[in-house]
Formats: structure tokens, C-alpha cells, sequence
């Protein structure tokens, strides 16, 4: 089967990543090695990542432009001539749709990924920006895609699709992420640590929040140390945030010192205010860690393994990372149902799932 995948952004091997990306190499990696052709149309602002690379198989053409619009328009132009080539165009959503059942017409058969709803995240770029946003998401996006088939990362995305006031959705079909894991034989900390890998960011991963959490839990709990792993636009201000407690900033770490950093730390903490499925919260109950976060309504982790609070409630966040770094009790049995509930997710049979969806989808046409 051929499959074109357009992504705004996609898979690399220089070092950054991000959710969407991953998912979508995760899934159709599997595909490429089975004898599958796999090309993904994405774009890039930073001229240093490569136009082109081989990516697990996957063959990424990247369109190096900047802002959203000439990336739309550059992605779209590069996938009309991949068109009569495929079997199969997924579209991967990210932060604005490419409308592909309007400009593909009906050439052929579509699937289209949608990892979680913005909604009024969108008015964190302007009442200008965010006014558009919403009106592409909330009319736009389920006028066009109401007749394709969605697949979405969790039950709790189907869900809030479902409720969408123009949605006339036919087919969502629900694929989890899998757990990427790497064993590593490394003790924990020697003091009590707590750490969070991911964006940073302030809009959505809320790490403010966290470090504002922190600093009450460094009263209580004197020793205690929080790691942070990642890079984003708002590492310079978390860190000046931070710069008289005990935060240690690592920046980008690549996979393997990323699940050593888990599989060393004491708990795991992530305060997103948006997430569509919470991949890293299941990467750190792989490694036994239970996870302190906000509670969004999602099913990946239960209160065995993690202790999810209201949003925005920092004393709350605050309250549960104490509890644990004192408990070693509770500690050690939330680290046992937290690699319990992590084995529920397999890259593996994600992609093999995702395959026989695409297949059926192909078949139909």
C-alpha cells in the first residue's frame, strides 16, 4: 500500500520531537518495514533539519517556509504531485487542518488524525488569531471532514468530537499510543526527586504551574529536587522562575537518558491543561513511577497509579507531590499499578490496528 502522509510538522532525527509526530512515525514505521511505501509531506522553519530523511523507513519530504500559511500552501503543492502515487493520504492534525477532502477530490480515500481538540487554547495567540482558530476548528473542521474517517488517540477525543455542535461524524475509530520503553538498570536518586519530560511551554503543559507547585513542596519536603527535560519557547523564563530553588534544567535529552531520568526519578509530574492522551504520563508508569498531574477527563491513567487534581489548583498539585516523596508506602504500591496500567499499550498492536483501519478504509473506496 502506498500511504502520503501530510503533517504540518513530522518525525526527525535531530533532536526535537513532539506528540503528533511521534504517533504518526510510531504508527506507520511498522507499515514501511512490512514492504509498505511510506512518504510524509511535512514543513520546518529551521533550515538546519534536512529536506529529506529516512526516518524508520518513513521517506519525510520537508518544506522549509515560513509561517503557517506558506507551510500549508508549500505541503499542499508537494502532496498534488504524490496523489495518482497513493493508495491512501492520511492527514495528520495539528494545529490547523489542510482541508484535504476539498482539495484532493474524492481522488482518494482519506483518513484523518486528530489527537486533541484546542478550543479556547486558541486565544492564547491573539482575540485576531484565536477568533479564526476557533471558527476553523468548531465550523470549518467538521463541515469538511464529516464524511471521513477520523481516527483519534483516546476515548475521551471521541467524546468531545461527539459533542461538537456541527459534528456529523460517520466513523472515529479510537487507536491508542503505545509505550515506548527502554530498560535501564540505574538506582533511584538518592534524594527525593520529581521530574517532568516535554514541551516547555505555558500555554498548554503549564510547567508555571509546576514550578510554582515545586517551591511549596521544597518547604516541606527540604531535600526534594525537581528535573525538567525538554526544550521550548519559555525555557528562559521558566528557569529565571526557578533560579532559587532546586530545579535542575537538562534541555533535550534523547530517548535513552530520557527513560533513565524516569527510571531514576521518585515520581513523575505533568500539570498540561490539554492533552488528548497524556503519552508521557504512561512512558513514566512504564518505568513505575506514579504520576501527579491535572485531571482532564482522560482513561490513561486511574487513581491507582497517579493523583490527578482539579486544573489550576497549584496547592492541590502542590499537596500530591509531597504525599508521595513522604509516603514510601503508597509510593511503592502506585509503582506496581503503574507499570500494571502502562501494559495495556503496545506500539505494536497500535500500528497493526491503525494498519487494518487504513486497509478497510482503502478497500471501501
Amino acid at each position: 500500500m502506498n500511504t502520503l502522509v501530510l503533517s504540518i510538522r513530522g518525525p526527525t532525527c535531530q533532536n526535537r520531537k513532539g506528540g503528533a509526530q511521534e504517533y504518526i512515525r510510531k504508527i506507520t514505521s511498522p507499515w514501511a518495514k512490512k514492504m509498505d511505501n511510506v512518504v510524509l509531506i511535512c514543513s520546518s522553519r529551521d533550515r538546519n533539519i534536512p529536506k529529506k530523511e529516512n526516518i524508520g523507513g518513513i521517506n519525510v519530504i520537508r518544506i522549509h517556509a515560513n509561517g503557517i500559511n506558506n507551510q500549508i500552501c508549500g505541503i499542499v503543492n508537494k502532496a498534488r504531485d504524490k496523489l495518482d502515487w497513493a493508495d491512501l493520504l492520511i492527514e495528520n492534525i495539528m494545529s490547523v487542518p489542510l482541508f484535504t477532502p476539498i482539495w484532493t477530490r474524492n481522488s482518494l480515500p482519506i483518513i484523518a488524525v486528530k489527537h486533541h481538540l484546542q478550543n479556547n487554547m486558541y486565544l492564547n495567540h491573539g482575540l485576531f488569531k484565536g477568533g479564526i482558530g476557533l471558527l476553523l476548528e468548531r465550523i470549518a473542521f467538521p463541515t469538511v471532514y464529516y464524511n471521513t474517517p477520523i481516527v483519534v488517540n483516546s476515548s475521551h477525543t471521541r467524546h468531545c468530537l461527539k459533542k461538537m455542535t456541527f459534528s456529523k461524524w460517520s466513523n472515529i475509530y479510537v487507536v491508542n499510543p503505545g509505550v515506548e520503553y527502554i530498560p535501564i538498570n540505574a538506582p533511584k536518586y538518592n534524594i527525593p526527586t520529581i521530574s517532568f519530560v516535554g514541551h516547555l511551554n505555558t500555554d498548554r503543559k503549564k510547567v508555571d504551574h509546576l514550578i510554582q507547585a515545586f517551591r511549596m513542596v521544597v518547604k516541606k519536603v527540604s531535600d526534594a529536587r525537581l528535573i525538567i527535560a525538554g526544550d521550548g519557547p519559555d525555557k528562559k523564563s521558566l528557569m529565571k522562575s526557578a533560579k532559587d530553588i532546586p530545579v535542575k534544567f537538562v534541555g533535550y535529552v534523547c530517548d535513552k537518558k530520557k527513560h533513565e531520568i524516569m527510571e531514576r526519578s521518585w515520581s513523575f509530574a505533568s500539570p498540561s491543561i490539554k492533552e488528548g492522551f497524556g503519552m508521557t504520563w504512561v512512558e513514566a508508569n512504564r518505568h513505575g513511577l506514579p504520576v501527579v498531574g491535572y485531571d482532564l477527563g482522560l482513561q490513561t491513567v486511574n487513581e491507582s497509579c497517579s493523583i490527578m487534581v482539579s486544573p489550576g489548583n497549584i496547592h492541590a498539585l502542590s499537596d500530591a507531590m509531597i504525599k508521595l516523596l513522604r509516603d514510601t508506602s503508597l509510593r511503592s504500591s502506585m509503582s506496581t499499578a503503574a507499570r500494571k496500567n502502562a501494559s495495556r499499550f503496545s506500539w505494536k498492536s497500535s500500528s497493526n490496528k491503525f494498519r487494518e483501519i487504513a486497509k478497510g478504509v482503502v478497500d471501501s473506496h
